[in-house]
């Protein structure tokens, strides 16, 4: 089985890198000089827990940060956690020692949140509010902007897996009320659930021809944070025809076929290929149902409201790719 082929390198990996230990989605993207796990992978993860596991930083030492908050707004915070992807993998008590740790902050419209190249000793967990992220790129004069956060997105935590500085700045472009989560608690609760995730995801997507196409390493990053490892029922419908349903979904094991309206199958999708994209690049109805064939099937989901941080870097190649679908639009 796919999974348990991963399953089995992730742990070999975490074992050798020193990360199985008891000690327990993004602006901050890794320099370009940084390769995250790739070309000196040794070195990368004893840099990357080197700080957590370090003789003062032992999970024994570790006194949770309470920071007294109303019941009003610790459910906020609540509802905020359950939709940051960062956060999918803790369990309700580690979730609920986070939610105690973390502080309410208000920013100004025009207020930057962070700044490239300072130190980073902070998570942020957007509840209200939109902010503008810009990195500038060696060699150029002007920051680019990257994209638009929205309630319900993180950033701020590759300067904490790293310990690098914030590799681009946030701006606020309207009052934004954010969460912010201190680095010791992030470093003992957060920090190898991320790591692991991140790791075994970026081997994942390595395979697929969009994802291929990514250069950036911060992007890349991005994408392994918001996926969703699902695996549907046979003849369960994903996707239904004449509906703007827009999931993108990757087939990691089994198959998946895009079916008419008399049923017949026109596509197949298998390992490594892609489909749902239609009503998000092309602001179409889907034209078919797409049906799960055998109970083996292993997905992974982008959802549409992560389309924009993730995808859209290479919508272009999404377009060009979906003209096959032309014919039954």
């Amino acid at each position: 089985m796919y999974k348990d082929k991963v399953d089995k390198i992730q742990r070999k990996d975490i074992e050798d890198s020193g990360l199985n230990t008891p000690d327990d989605s993004s602006e901050d993207d890794i320099v370009e000089e940084v390769q995250i796990f790739k070309k000196d992978i040794k070195k990368q993860r004893q840099s990357v827990s080197a700080e957590v596991f370090g003789q003062f930083n032992k999970k024994e030492n570790f006194v949770p940060k309470v920071v007294s908050k109303p019941q009003e707004l610790q459910q906020r915070i609540k509802d905020k956690l359950n939709q940051a992807f960062m956060f999918n993998s803790l369990t309700d008590k580690e979730k609920e020692i986070v939610m105690l740790a973390m502080e309410e902050k208000k920013f100004k419209k025009g207020d930057w949140v962070i700044k490239q190249g300072e130190e980073g000793n902070d998570l942020y967990v957007i509840d209200q509010g939109q902010l503008d992220c810009y990195k500038l790129y060696s060699g150029e004069s002007q920051p680019q902007k990257l994209k638009v956060y929205q309630p319900g997105e993180s950033f701020g935590e590759l300067a904490l897996l790293y310990n690098t500085k914030r590799a681009a700045s946030i701006q606020a472009i309207s009052d934004s009320v954010l969460f912010s989560l201190d680095r010791s608690t992030f470093n003992h609760i957060v920090r190898d659930a991320s790591i692991r995730k991140r790791e075994k995801y970026e081997q994942v997507l390595t395979q697929w021809s969009i994802f291929k196409s990514i250069s950036d390493p911060y992007e890349k990053t991005k994408i392994a944070d918001i996926i969703e490892e699902v695996q549907p029922q046979n003849g369960q419908i994903l996707l239904k025809q004449g509906t703007y349903e827009s999931d993108i979904y990757l087939v990691l094991e089994g198959e998946v076929e895009a079916q008419d309206k008399n049923g017949q199958t026109q596509f197949t999708y298998k390992a490594n290929d892609y489909f749902g994209e239609i009503s998000v690049v092309l602001n179409k109805p889907q034209p078919f149902n797409f049906v799960v064939k055998g109970s083996n099937t292993v997905l992974v989901v982008i959802a549409k409201r992560s389309y924009d941080s993730t995808l859209k870097i290479v919508e272009n190649v999404l377009i060009q790719n979906a003209q096959k679908y032309k014919q039954f639009l």
